[in-house]
């Protein structure tokens, strides 16, 4: 049987892969965290808590 490492599909401490979060977030720039976490069918405190990482992420780059 061949094993195979997806482990750099997925950000640390998160439950979803970077596809996922890509996907996501461009649904959280077109509507409310809310509505985006909805049709995910996912938690919206998850969302947020995608939104707030790339954010600060990008926030760190600009400073």
């Amino acid at each position: 049987m061949l094993m195979h490492n997806y482990s750099f599909l997925i950000r640390p401490k998160s439950h979803f892969t970077l596809k996922f979060d890509a996907f996501a977030m461009g649904l959280m720039a077109e509507m409310p965290v809310n509505a985006a976490a909805r049709e995910l069918r996912a938690h919206d405190t998850r969302m947020c808590r995608i939104l707030h990482h790339y954010v600060d992420q990008a926030m760190s780059k600009l400073d």
